[in-house]
């Protein structure tokens, strides 16, 4: 009787560690852990095997191959006449001189490119008076530092007048805070911080938190992810309306 209580608990012990793992992978998880094994057995096989990894290895390919082409700029290339300083020169380059490199170097092909709005580069105006006095703000404040707020009293300000903008908003009340960021990237890292965090306090550390991704979601979350031990759940978009599928969200979703 001793050694049957001994393997109901082991086996009640082993049921409720398998359940613990299902929900923590989620239903996306655990096909990814499917399909993944299933894999795995068939590299295994020798014809099979070496099938799949060709099949990887051609999509390798391709992939290099077209992340070559979109960083391949021939014109500015030959504007700044390819790498040529390797080491640290011994004498910095004269105002005046460095001044007229760099114009030379920024070429014709950025005005002529995304103020005809035919090429995507992060460049969200081409208004160009605006842009003289975004640079002309940033000459006054260029020797700031925002971790010093006695002695640069105005960042403080900018930076609580911005978060209290941003709150209002999103309809925030006065209980809401937040901080400037450097961009877009270390917004979505804070952000998924923030939430992870917010996961933590009423969960237990040994459970990995999940988000739900599209898979057009920015690469920033894939980067959060890794830096913070967040599980991404990736789900398709619709393909009509390339938002994120909503029915595919729900099956995603798990206690």
């Amino acid at each position: 009787e001793m050694i049957e209580w001994v393997e109901h608990v082991v086996c009640a012990v082993l049921v409720i560690w398998l359940v613990r793992q299902i929900l923590k992978l989620g239903v996306e998880g655990v096909k990814g852990v499917v399909i993944g094994t299933l894999l795995e057995w068939i590299s295994r096989i020798p014809f099979l095997g070496a099938k799949v990894q060709a099949t990887l290895d051609k999509e390798k390919g391709e992939m290099i191959d077209k992340i070559s082409e979109m960083v391949k700029n021939e014109a500015l290339e030959k504007a700044a006449g390819g790498v040529k300083n390797k080491t640290l020169p011994e004498k910095g380059i004269p105002s005046q001189e460095l001044v007229s490199l760099l114009t030379k170097f920024r070429g014709p092909q950025i005005e002529t490119t995304y103020s005809k709005g035919t090429s995507y580069g992060g460049v969200y105006t081409d208004d160009h008076e605006h842009e003289q006095l975004l640079a002309k703000a940033y000459s006054i404040y260029v020797e700031t530092n925002a971790l010093y707020p006695e002695v640069f009293p105005a960042i403080r300000k900018f930076e609580a007048e911005v978060v209290r903008m941003s709150i209002s908003i999103f309809n925030g009340n006065d209980s809401c805070c937040g901080s400037m960021t450097s961009g877009g990237t270390e917004s979505v890292l804070m952000a998924v911080k923030a939430y992870r965090e917010f996961f933590h306090q009423s969960n237990s550390h040994l459970i990995t938190p999940q988000m739900i991704l599209a898979t057009s979601a920015h690469p920033a979350f894939a980067k959060a992810a890794h830096y913070f031990n967040v599980e991404m759940i990736v789900v398709p978009v619709d393909p009509v309306s390339f938002k994120i599928s909503l029915p595919h969200v729900l099956q995603a979703m798990n206690p």
